[in-house]
Order: structure tokens, then sequence, then C-alpha cells
């Protein structure tokens, strides 16, 4: 469209741009390959999320190592965790003295020993606030492999987290979830959609009239 720009009005200058979460789900899948599979150091380690690639897609190894499409990426990530939560449940079962999980599900356990065992989950396999201080520990006082799998597990989670969120218009989840993806955009090396999203972020909280809030 060609128009005299004199003023704010037909500059559209009163647009408020709102990042688009589909594309905004795009981003996190290539934040995800960029640091648990783009690297080709994890290629080999058994633990890493190549592991679960060659299980879960044994004829798609080549495409996941030079870069897959956003479906790819967002199934796998989805059927690596979910695969994750049903091995600590198995674990967990037989730390209840179950011989399976299916031993323990007919016993149908009340829910609060549910929430119990959840809460232990992720107290003993995802980062804790001590995370930082054992990582700089001696490297013959770490498990760097659990480390790793701490960091892949948290990740892996905060995805579906947050297309789940977005899914079911749970804007609240949405909106607490920006600041996690905020800082891994940052660390690698996707700083024009930190900036924006802090730009936002900053808005929406300080700068925007409630209704438009």
């Amino acid at each position: 469209m060609r128009t005299i720009e004199h003023s704010t009005r037909n500059r559209l200058g009163w647009v408020v741009f709102v990042p688009g979460m589909f594309h905004f789900k795009m981003a996190c899948t290539d934040t995800f390959w960029r640091i648990h599979i783009e690297p080709k150091a994890g290629w080999t380690d058994p633990t890493g999320f190549f592991e679960y690639i060659r299980h879960l897609r044994p004829r798609e190894t080549g495409k996941f190592s030079s870069g897959p499409g956003f479906r790819q990426m967002h199934d796998a990530i989805h059927h690596a965790i979910w695969a994750d939560i049903l091995d600590f449940w198995c674990i967990a079962a037989h730390e209840q003295d179950f011989a399976s999980l299916a031993d323990f599900a007919k016993s149908e356990p009340e829910w609060d020993v549910l929430c119990r065992i959840s809460d232990l989950m992720v107290t003993k396999y995802l980062p804790g606030h001590d995370f930082q201080d054992n990582r700089e520990r001696p490297d013959s006082e770490r498990d760097q492999q659990f480390e790793n799998q701490s960091l892949l597990k948290q990740h892996g989670l905060l995805y579906p987290m947050f297309s789940h969120a977005i899914n079911y218009g749970d804007i609240g989840r949405v909106l607490q979830l920006f600041l996690h993806w905020i800082a891994i955009f940052t660390a690698t090396g996707k700083h024009k959609y930190t900036a924006h999203m802090i730009q936002f972020k900053t808005d929406l909280d300080h700068v925007y009239p409630p209704r438009l809030r």
C-alpha cells in the first residue's frame, strides 16, 4: 500500500506486534537441536539424545545430524521424554517393592503417593539449586554424564510443557516459561529472539495498560 506517512497513524505506529507462538515453538526445537544434537561429540554418547534418535528414527539419523524439520524434532522430543518418564516410574515402582510398573498401577496408589513420588523424581533427576556448584567441583568428583542427562531432561520437559500450554491456551504458563526460553536462546546464540522477547515481556509487564495487556 502506498500512502503519505506524515502521521503515526498512517505509519501504523500504533500497531502492537506480538510473537507468533507456533513460530516460537519452531525456535525452541531449533534451540534444542543446537544443544543436544548438533555437537558431534554427543553422537557417540550412549546417554545422549542422539541415542534416542537411533531407536526412535533409525532411518533418519542423517537428517537429524544435519538439521531436521520442525515436526521431526517436535515428535522426537515428546517421544524421548515420554520414554524417560516411563523409565522413572519403573524405577520408582521397584523402589516401592513392586515387580513392575503394571503391578504398581494395579495397587491403585493414592493421589498423594503419586505426587510424593513425582516430587522425588524432580528432585533426583533434574538440576537443582546446587547444580552449578556441583559442576564447578573437580572432574574426579563429578558425574558429567548424569549432569548432561539432567539438563537434557530439563530441556525435554520444558518443551512439551510449553507446547501443551500454547495448544490449550494456558497463557499464564506460557508467560512463565518465556523466561526459561529467553535464557536458553541467549546461551545458543539466538540473540534476536532474546532481544525481541525481553522487549515484549517488559512492555507487557510495565508499559501496556491493563486492558491492552
